[in-house]
C-alpha cells in the first residue's frame, strides 16, 4: 500500500485517527452493536449466546473490505480477523453488562 499522506505528520495523523474513530469508524459502530443488536439478541438469548452470534455478524460486516483491493484488510487472513472480533464481543458484551451500560 502506498504510503499515508499523514506519514511524518504526528499531528496530522491523530487527526486522521480521531476523525475515523468518531466519524466513521469503531465509536458510531458500537451504538448499533452494544446499543441496539446486543440487548435485543441478550433477552432472547441470553448474553453468552447474543455476544457470540453478534461476533459473527460484526465479522461478516467487515468480510467485504477482505476482498476489496487497495486496504490493508485485503491483506489479512480472514479466519484471525473473525475469531478476533468474535472473542472482542464477548468481552464487550461482559464489560457492557458488569457496567450496566454506562462503559
Amino acid at each position: 500500500m502506498p504510503p499515508s499522506p499523514a506519514a511524518g505528520h504526528l499531528w496530522l495523523a491523530a487527526l486522521n485517527v480521531l476523525l475515523i474513530f468518531l466519524v466513521g469508524g469503531s465509536f458510531s459502530e458500537e451504538f448499533g452493536w452494544r446499543g441496539f443488536d446486543l440487548p435485543a439478541l441478550q433477552s432472547r438469548w441470553g448474553w453468552r449466546v447474543a455476544s457470540l452470534v453478534l461476533g459473527l455478524i460484526w465479522a461478516v460486516w467487515h468480510l467485504p473490505l477482505f476482498y476489496s483491493a487497495g486496504n490493508l484488510q485485503s491483506h489479512w487472513p480472514f479466519g484471525w480477523f473473525a475469531l478476533s472480533v468474535i472473542a472482542s464481543s464477548v468481552r464487550f458484551a461482559w464489560l457492557c453488562n458488569r457496567t450496566q451500560g454506562q462503559a
